[in-house]
């Protein structure tokens, strides 16, 4: 859909912009990281823009938007929530060139953008790096709430694209015990003096950081080390802590503040677990809002040339279909830290 959408004109002179984000309710710590980046960014920037905070979680999307375009806003950064995007997204025009925090579906109105931390990157990039393993047969292991059953599918569908086999998929709950299952896949799981032939060459894992260490301690007790684990970000909380080392061996994909930060991000890192010693605080999220803020520059450049990216610190950047799209870069555990791949 994107030959709709003409280049971005180049950015002259002073840029007026609205920061849409829900500054109260459930999505309030999301946006918080997400703001706090965005201001960084802002105050990394020499020609620093002018920028108006508005808090979408009082008065409708409609109500919102239409004051964010009226202060004279050259750009509108948000929203967060996905219905509310899915709102801009349902619209034939919009005033302002809009670059949404969130992902809809289908066709966009050629004035949005939409950009985020969508775990479909993910899962194409790790995916990818199991099948140039020279892996062909994978169990799928995910969490068992819907956003784990939405991993499921999508990695499935990846695997089959690829021209691989699903052995099994399992769900970790409570109600379903990861040994019992395990057993039906990889005969004399429990004898000892065995070698273990699973019926299975390499595990697709999306679960959260304590599923996944279970999973990898687990493996590591019954001899099946041998059988790497390819997962999500969502089992490595973005901060490192002692408890990675039950992690080793997991590749993952993630942004590159993470897995191959730079000194500065380094830096920015341990200021930022010093102003918020409770775990919580998301650094990905951070991220984005510093990318955010850097795509109102580099969007002109992106929507010009369909070969454009930009270095951002949640991956490199592309812009297509209206949609920005992001390469990750790929890591292991190794003696409780991550070593990147690149």
């Amino acid at each position: 859909h994107q030959k709709n959408m003409k280049p971005l004109p180049t950015i002259t002179g002073k840029q007026q912009v609205s920061l849409l984000l829900p500054l109260n309710g459930h999505l309030q710590e999301k946006a918080s990281a997400i703001r706090d980046g965005f201001f960084a960014a802002y105050y990394q920037d020499p020609s620093k823009a002018s920028i108006t905070l508005i808090d979408t979680a009082s008065h409708t999307m409609s109500e919102n938007y239409k004051k964010a375009s009226e202060q004279t806003t050259t750009f509108i950064v948000g929203p967060l929530e996905k219905n509310q995007v899915k709102f801009l997204a349902n619209q034939t025009q919009l005033p302002t060139t809009t670059l949404a925090l969130n992902y809809s579906e289908g066709f966009l109105p050629p004035q949005l953008i939409e950009f985020g931390l969508s775990p479909l990157d993910e899962i194409t990039q790790v995916t990818a790096l199991a099948k140039q393993a020279g892996h062909r047969k994978v169990l799928i292991v995910t969490s068992a709430d819907a956003w784990g059953k939405n991993m499921k599918k999508q990695f499935s569908e990846n695997w089959e694209t690829l021209g691989g086999k699903i052995v099994a998929d399992f769900s970790l709950s409570p109600e379903q015990n990861i040994l019992d299952q395990l057993q039906t896949l990889v005969p004399d799981m429990e004898n000892a003096n065995k070698l273990k032939t699973p019926r299975f060459d390499a595990v697709l894992l999306a679960a959260n950081p304590e599923q996944a260490r279970s999973l990898a301690a687990l493996f590591r007790f019954y001899g099946l080390n041998t059988i790497p684990i390819y997962a999500t970000s969502s089992v490595y909380s973005g901060m490192a802590s002692a408890e990675d080392k039950d992690l080793e061996g997991v590749y993952f994909c993630d942004i590159p503040w993470v897995i191959n930060p730079t000194p500065e991000m380094q830096h920015a890192t341990s200021q930022l677990k010093a102003l918020h010693p409770e775990a919580g605080f998301d650094i990905r999220l951070y991220a984005l809002g510093l990318d955010a803020y850097r795509l109102i520059y580099q969007l002109p450049y992106l929507s010009s040339n369909k070969n454009a990216q930009y270095e951002g610190v949640t991956g490199t950047l592309r812009l297509k279909n209206q949609r920005i799209t992001r390469t990750l870069t790929c890591g292991q555990f190794v003696n409780g830290q991550i070593a990147s791949l690149s």
